[in-house]
């Protein structure tokens, strides 16, 4: 019960994280989209706006996945499975990813708030866009590291959402195959003017217990 009330906490803070780090990461696509737009630098700035907009996509889509598989282990009581490794897995790859989009945009740092910040072309990309712009990157390093934290934290509990092992002692019947204790006489002639009669006695045949 402990393990699972973690493991729901660490989904909690997950999605709280990552939940600010799509928001940002969705307001820098929009400042970067909206102040080249028109514009012939528009394609240097492609990677920017990929690493920002497909960052949050990505991440929206695990949060959503990680709920549903989480709570279906909840409600059924059922540990593993397909789901729980899917998402066990794709947490450490979520790390990386975000960690490759904080790199990303982190590399773009100087040259957005040298560019657009007081360049009277783009007026509308102030000292804010610039904040919002870095506390992007900033939060896609935080959350990276929550990912990491995550997948220990699932791989882990996997078992705490079963039902537990239940023991049951079943009365066990020991059965042996009936034996002879004696064999029909048998009679063997040595010659015509005498019999001899043996009797075969066996003994029990337990063939196994």
């Amino acid at each position: 019960m402990a393990a699972r009330t973690i493991t729901w906490f660490a989904w909690v803070l997950m999605a709280f994280v990552t939940g600010a780090y799509c928001c940002l990461s969705l307001a820098t696509f929009s400042n970067t989209y909206r102040v080249n737009r028109g514009s012939d630098e528009i394609r240097e700035m492609l990677s920017v706006m990929a690493a920002a907009f497909f960052g949050s996509a990505i991440v929206f889509i695990y949060s959503l996945l990680s709920f549903c598989v989480i709570l279906r282990k909840t409600v059924t009581k059922s540990a593993g499975g397909f789901g729980y490794g899917l998402i066990t897995s794709s947490s450490i790859h979520m790390s990386i990813l975000c960690s490759l989009c904080g790199v990303v945009l982190h590399g773009f740092e100087k040259e957005m708030k040298e560019r657009f910040e007081g360049n009277s072309d783009t007026e509308s990309w102030t000292k804010l866009e610039t904040g919002v712009f870095a506390a992007t990157f900033i939060l896609a390093y935080v959350s990276a590291f929550v990912y990491a934290i995550f997948f220990l934290i699932l791989l882990f509990t996997k078992g705490s959402f079963g039902r537990g092992v239940q023991t049951q002692h079943l009365p066990v019947t020991l059965k042996t195959k009936p034996t002879k204790s004696a064999r029909t006489p048998k009679r063997i002639t040595f010659n015509e003017d005498e019999e001899v009669e043996i009797r075969i006695e066996s003994t029990p045949d337990i063939t196994s217990l």
